[in-house]
């Protein structure tokens, strides 16, 4: 096997890591979007139509509710932030790698 075909398989190689990793990290983009939409939605919907002081009670027991909610998801969003950046940076070293390589071995 030649110099050039070597690199060229470490090149493709190189891609398909690249190809793994961007995958990984659209992924936990997608769930780092769903644990923000959980807590967006936590915030309750005005009722017009009820009695001002039912209302009033329920909003409090809701917002007792969505506060420990809230606590939760939020660490999860931190979490998942977290290895966000985390797969950013080695998703960044994956495409460093493949463009090393490419120079080293355009592509035909």
């Amino acid at each position: 096997m030649t110099g050039r075909a070597r690199l060229d398989i470490l090149r493709q190689l190189s891609r398909m890591r690249l190809d793994r990793d961007l995958m990984a990290l659209a992924e936990l983009a997608r769930n780092r979007d769903r644990l923000q939409e959980r807590l967006d939605g936590l915030n309750p919907a005005p009722a017009p139509d009820l009695d001002p002081l039912i209302a009033a009670r329920i909003g409090a027991l809701h917002q007792i509710w969505a506060d420990g909610k809230r606590a939760e998801i939020n660490l999860s969003l931190a979490r998942s932030r977290a290895e966000w950046i985390t797969r950013r940076d080695i998703a960044a070293h994956s495409f460093g790698r493949w463009q090393v390589l490419c120079r080293l071995s355009p592509p035909d």
